[in-house]
This record gives structure tokens, C-alpha cells and sequence, in this order.
């Protein structure tokens, strides 16, 4: 399986295309990536309605994947920063951020 770069043009043999649809993902207004449809048929209302709810789904999967790698990112430093600053404090053992602090 072959990945397009931005940019480049969909190489496809438009023998029987009858039809096309692209719609963006969007995740706070920035577009992620894109689904495209070709279809040999003509894409009537209801396909063409589920086709926007998927890219609408899909989108939201892909922030949802992005929010999680976020927040474990900033646990990853959090954690970091309390095993440093713990490693220097000589007195204290209470972790930073703890409302006994």
C-alpha cells in the first residue's frame, strides 16, 4: 500500500469513476487529513449524508487519539519534574501540585 504526501495528485484510472467525494477532517478547524470516495455509481443523498457523519466520527477519533497522547505526554513530564525536584529537596516529600503543599 502506497501513502500520498501532501500535495501530490490521487493517481487513479477514471475508466468507470462516476463520481467523487472528499471530505475534510477537521479537528478545531485545522484539517488532519481528508476521506475520499470514488464510486463507479452515482452517490445519492443518504451515502452522501453517512460519508460526512463518518469524516465527522473519524475526526473526533482522531482528537480523542491526539487529547490522550497530550495528557500522557504532560503526565510523563509531571512525573519527571516531582522525581527531580524530590531528588533535590532535602527536607520535603511531599510531590508538587499536592494540595498539602
Amino acid at each position: 500500500m502506497a501513502f500520498l504526501q501532501a500535495g501530490q495528485p490521487i493517481p487513479y484510472d477514471t475508466g468507470d469513476a462516476m463520481a467523487f467525494a472528499g471530505y475534510p477532517l477537521l479537528v478545531d478547524g485545522e484539517a488532519v487529513g481528508v476521506l475520499a470516495i470514488l464510486s463507479s455509481e452515482r452517490l445519492r443523498e443518504p451515502a452522501v449524508d453517512a460519508l460526512d457523519l463518518v469524516a465527522q466520527e473519524i475526526a473526533i477519533g482522531l482528537e480523542r487519539k491526539r487529547a490522550e497522547q497530550a495528557l500522557r505526554d504532560s503526565e510523563d513530564r509531571y512525573r519527571r519534574i516531582n522525581r527531580n525536584h524530590r531528588g533535590r529537596d532535602s527536607g520535603s516529600r511531599t510531590p508538587i501540585g499536592d494540595p498539602r503543599s
